[in-house]
Order: structure tokens, then C-alpha cells, then sequence
């Protein structure tokens, strides 16, 4: 029934490409046409979405992981054996710090023989404790023995984390092909980027799975720009995580095909059957989906159409380090500087000009006429060789940065076309600007420059990024064809600055007083909570942060405890419990009361399975 509604709405029309990029940016109003689907197996196809956010995202996630990987029940088809909820992961898509943690789990799980998740939560637990890892990166970037193996691969600081990543800290030079396609529970997996041709998410899908259909919107890309399976499977991981990972200002893009190319593997390889023959750019998958939650739902849309053998998801859930919660714009304090707010740039030129003829002169008729105390001549010949060495290089760069604004335009107007301006401001403009900042006073001008840079942070990271992840929960939570179906994992869920909005929320909600209290926090569980949210993000723990790395940890597994109880606790209010089969009813029976004993515990004590995790290490 949706796929004539589909036709109707060339909503997925491949011809169509106006409404392609609806497809690869869903437009809400074409999620709108799909209804609810009753649920009828809960807990059997399950998809998780881990969010950008460095490390914290990374071991965030792992908290998650391995909570489910602890929550186990009888499965119907063997009610002898314990089944872990981890086996019912199916997909997972993940984004910048998430993709860590992500590769890792799909590369290790893949090896039925030898799995052990134990072994890969102490792996990537390691990991994370690293903290010279940025040291690493730059001995790779200065050694130029490792950059003669690989031409193609530009010379900078991502490459450079790129080989870190492909060592055996974590990777182990393992690429795509390596993933194989007979993986025990996960059909599929994303790692998202950003392309910076046409700004939208790029991809990065790989089926774990035999599946016979074509599914002809399964792209390792987009619709726009894609590379065949053939050649995705020889991509490095270690270059995925670096496509996914490489924030705007931290890190330069990732040039598709060159710094995916290593010995025995070239661009041309690279580039064969994809859907574009120059190179682009890749950057943090962050940038247009933090939380990897976009392609999980276009995931789901093509198991719903049958595009795929494989089912629809019965449960998603986000697992996000990100949040609404933002610090309001400071105006920075002005700096009360006599001479900065003396000088202006005007000014400073005539300075450093008088500063140079003075020291010329003097050390000329030193050369001439030695002073006869030998002391005192060294000390002037040392401090006048300072302040004119100084200005002398102050002024070649004011003159160099003068001839490339100036150079080939009329005299006293900016070369607006060296500063790629003229398509936000007429030239009459910049010039006006360019002779009044000349003279306007260099303290002035610094707070200019600060209130500026805050502004720009604080759009970049705050305005920008939550308003595009509210943008896409709205999307979520407002389609009916993810009714109870969803449940979002936050890290500041449980935290004290989240407390007044929690208590709001379960008490607008129609839960009784024994389950008010049931989903009321201990005050050391909030205060971890707090601690996990309040981190940074980074691409490392230094040894001052590594002590929150582990509680991040601890509140990645309570808090996906509280969560799929709080999950559970509504469905079980639905008609649609009541309507399942008594076996997935038991199910979902039998995952509530463990739930509720796990988090029992957790109140007693939020680290109890952390330190089960990590006994084994000593």
C-alpha cells in the first residue's frame, strides 16, 4: 500500500531529481504519508544510532553496547538459552566520535569463531585510555619515510590520525572486505560523512548480509555521488572513521579518492564505476547528521517499500551525547588598554617605520664610531638589531598582505577579488570599510574580532548543530510510522541540569506513583550523569579527563537501562501489548522485570557492570 503512494508522490522517483534530494534529505511531509504499522515483534530487529561528539560519543556508545549485551532473555526458538538483546541488533549507524565505536563492534562481532565482546570492550576501552594519541599523529605527519608509500594521500594532520587509526591501536589495516557478508546478527551498518559538493550526507553503507534484491537506493554515497561495492570494499576503515570524523577548523577534508589510496591501491581503482570522475571532499558526518539518525530512518523507508529482504525495524534507538541545552551568547568585556586604544593601524605602520630609520641610524654610526664601553655597545647593537629586525619583518608582511588586497586595482581600493567577496558585498563597501578600520583604534578592533569569533562558535556548534538535531527528532517523533517503535537514549537524560525537565516530563505523563518512583534517579546516579554530560568534546582524553571516560561509560549503561525500562513501561499502556502474540508479550515481560532488577542495582550501585566489564584487564 505505501508503494503506490510512494509512485503517486515520485517520492523516490530516481528520474525525478528535484524530489531526489528529498530523498536523501527526507522532507517531512513525505514521511507524513506513511501510517502507523502495528507492532508485532518487538525487540526482535532493533537499530541503533550513535551520535558525533569525539570520544565521549565513543564511549558513550560502548556504555550502550555493553548493557545490551548484559540484558539477555529466552528466546522463543530456544527457551534453554539466555539470548543477549545485542543479537538483536540488526543495524547501526553512527556518526564522527559514534563511528568509533561503531567499526570497532562490527569488525570484531564479525568473527563468529573468536568473538568475544568482552575482548572488544577492553580493546576499545584501551583505546580511548590513550592519551598520546595526538603525539602519535604528529610523528607520523613530520616522518617523511611513511609519506613516500603513499603520494597520493595529502600530507596533513586527518591523514595523519587516519594512519594512527589504521595501526594495531585499533584497526589493524583491516578494510570494508574485511567486514564480510555472513555477520551473525548486523545486516547493515552506516558510518555518515558530509560531502562538500552538494552539502548533503555521504553514506558510507555496508551490507553484512546476503540480500538478493536490488535495493537501488542502497548507495555506498548518494544519489548524486556514489562508488560501486566493488570499489568500497577495498576502502580502508581507519580512512572511514577519518571521512566521518574530521570536524570543520580541527581538521582538514578528506579528498576522496586520494587520501583513500595506500599501497597497492589507487585512485583510479578507487574511482572505478562510481558516479563522479573528479575528486570531493569529505568531512565530519556530524556536519549535516550528528546523530546518524537521518540514515536510520531512510533505512527503515526501505525495508518498509521492500526495496530489501530485509525487515523493518521494530525498535530504534538513539543513543546521543548531544543536547538542546546551550550556554547564552557573553558580550566579551572590553579591554581597557591605554595604548591599544591609542594605536591604530595607520598609526603602527608609522611606527614601525620610525622605529626602523632610528635603529638603522644608530647601528650605522655605532659601525662608524665603536663606543668606547664595549658592554654598553653590545647590549644597544642586540636591542636596536631587535626592535628593527622585528619591525623590518612586520612591515615586509604588511606590505605583502598590502600587495595582495591592492595588487591590480585602481589606487586605494581593496582587490575584492583576492578576499572572494564580491558576492556578499558591493565593492564601494569593502573599501569604505578598509579605509575606516585603518584608523579605527586597535582595542576597537579586538573586540570587534572577539565578539565576532564568539558569534561564529557559538552558531557553528550550538545554533546550527541543535537546531538541525531538532529538526530531525521533529521528523522522528512527529511520523506515526515510527510509533512505538522509537525511544531516544540521551547522556544528560539522567544528569542534574536535565532534573527539572525529567520530573516535568514523568509527571505530565500517566504513570502511577509506583512507576514515578521506580523512574526516579538516585542523587549518585545524577551526579555521574552530570559529570559524562559536562565533558568536552574531544578526539582524546588527556590524563586530567580519563577519570570521566569511565563514568561516561557507567552512564552509557544506566541510562540505556532507564530508557528501555521507560520504553517498556509505555508500551505496556498500549493497545499493542496487549494485542502481541503471548510470546513476544512474554518477551517483553520478561525484559521489564530484568530491567527493573538491573536498575535496582544500578541505584545501588551505577558502576557494578562496569567493573564486571573491566575485571579481566587485571
Amino acid at each position: 500500500m505505501f508503494d503506490n503512494q510512494l509512485a503517486n508522490d515520485h517520492y523516490l522517483d530516481p528520474l525525478n531529481q528535484e524530489n531526489r534530494v528529498k530523498y536523501d534529505d527526507i522532507d517531512t511531509k513525505n514521511i507524513d504519508i506513511y501510517s502507523e504499522e502495528p507492532l508485532t515483534t518487538p525487540f526482535e530487529n532493533i537499530a541503533l544510532a550513535f551520535s558525533g561528539g569525539g570520544f565521549r560519543a565513543a564511549a558513550f556508545a560502548l556504555g550502550s553496547l555493553s548493557y545490551l549485551q548484559h540484558l539477555s532473555f529466552r528466546d522463543h526458538t530456544n527457551e534453554n538459552k539466555e539470548t543477549p538483546l545485542l543479537k538483536k541488533v540488526t543495524y547501526i549507524s553512527s556518526a564522527s566520535g559514534g563511528t568509533i565505536t561503531s567499526i570497532l563492534y562490527t569488525l570484531h562481532s564479525s568473527n563468529t569463531q573468536s568473538f568475544c565482546f568482552n575482548n572488544f570492550f577492553i580493546k576499545l576501552y584501551h583505546f580511548l585510555s590513550k592519551s598520546d594519541i595526538l603525539i602519535q599523529a604528529l610523528k607520523y605527519l613530520n616522518d617523511d619515510n611513511i609519506w613516500k608509500t603513499r603520494p597520493d594521500k595529502n600530507r596533513n594532520l586527518i591523514n595523519a590520525f587516519a594512519l594512527v587509526y589504521d595501526g594495531d591501536l585499533l584497526y589493524q589495516g583491516k578494510t570494508i572486505k574485511d567486514l564480510g557478508n555472513s555477520h551473525p546478527h548486523l545486516q547493515e551498518v552506516c558510518f555518515n560523512s558530509t560531502e562538500f559538493c552538494k552539502g548533503l550526507s555521504f553514506r558510507q553503507n555496508v551490507k553484512l548480509q546476503q540480500d538478493p534484491l536490488t535495493d537501488k537506493y542502497f548507495f555506498y554515497g548518494n544519489y548524486f555521488i556514489n562508488i560501486s561495492q566493488t570499489a568500497a570494499e577495498k576502502i580502508k576503515l581507519a580512512d572511514i572513521l577519518a571521512a566521518s570524523s574530521c570536524f570543520p577548523a580541527g581538521f582538514e577534508p578528506m579528498i576522496f579518492p586520494n587520501d583513500f589510496t595506500y599501497p597497492g591501491i589507487t585512485k583510479d581503482q578507487l574511482l572505478e564505476g562510481s558516479t563522479i570522475s573528479e575528486t570531493f571532499a569529505l568531512m565530519d558526518g556530524g556536519i549535516a547528521d550528528n546523530q546518524g539518525l537521518n540514515s536510520l530512518m531512510l533505512a527503515d523507508l526501505r525495508r518498509l517499500q521492500k526495496q530489501t529482504t530485509f525487515t523493518r525495524f521494530d525498535l530504534s534507538l538513539i543513543t546521543d551525547v548531544g543536547s538542546h541545552y546551550m550556554d547564552a551568547y557573553k558580550i566579551p568585556s572590553f579591554t581597557k588598554n591605554k595604548i591599544l586604544n591609542y594605536l591604530n593601524l595607520r598609526l603602527v605602520h608609522k611606527i614601525l617605520i620610525i622605529v626602523c630609520i632610528i635603529s638603522i641610524a644608530i647601528l650605522s654610526f655605532i659601525y662608524i664610531t665603536p663606543l668606547p664601553n664595549r658592554n654598553l655597545q653590545f647590549v644597544l647593537i642586540s636591542v636596536l638589531t631587535f626592535l628593527g629586525g622585528n619591525s623590518v619583518f612586520l612591515l615586509i608582511l604588511y606590505y605583502y598582505i598590502k600587495r595582495i588586497l591592492f595588487k591590480s586595482s585602481p589606487k586605494g581600493n581593496v582587490n575584492v577579488e583576492a578576499l572572494s567577496l564580491t558576492s556578499n558585498f558591493p565593492s564601494e563597501v569593502i573599501n569604505l570599510l578598509a579605509n575606516y578600520l585603518n584608523v579605527t583604534k586597535l582595542g576597537i578592533l579586538l573586540h570587534m574580532l572577539k565578539n565576532r569569533m564568539q558569534s561564529v562558535i557559538i552558531l557553528n556548534i550550538d545554533i546550527f548543530l541543535k537546531r538541525i538535531r531538532q529538526i530531525l527528532y521533529e521528523r522522528f517523533y512527529q511520523a506515526p510510522v515510527w510509533k512505538n517503535r522509537r525511544k531516544s537514549n540521551h547522556i544528560y537524560d539522567l544528569a542534574i541540569t536535565n532534573q527539572s525537565n525529567r520530573q516535568r516530563q514523568i509527571n505530565q505523563s500517566n504513570y502511577s506513583t509506583q512507576e514515578k518512583n521506580i523512574l526516579t534517579p538516585t542523587q549518585d546516579i545524577e551526579k555521574i550523569a552530570e559529570d559524562a554530560f559536562s565533558m568536552g568534546t574531544t578526539l582524546w582524553f588527556d590524563q586530567e579527563s580519563l577519570p570521566k571516560r569511565d563514568k561516561i561509560i557507567i552512564t552509557g549503561q544506566f541510562t540505556t537501562c532507564y530508557n528501555l525500562l521507560k520504553y517498556i513501561i509505555g508500551l505496556k499502556k498500549t493497545s499493542t501489548y496487549q494485542n502481541l502474540s503471548p510470546e513476544y508479550r512474554n518477551r517483553v515481560d520478561e525484559l521489564y522485570k530484568k530491567l527493573l532488577g538491573d536498575w535496582d542495582i544500578f541505584k545501588q550501585d551505577p558502576s557494578f557492570l562496569f567493573k564486571k566489564c573491566v575485571e579481566d584487564q587485571f
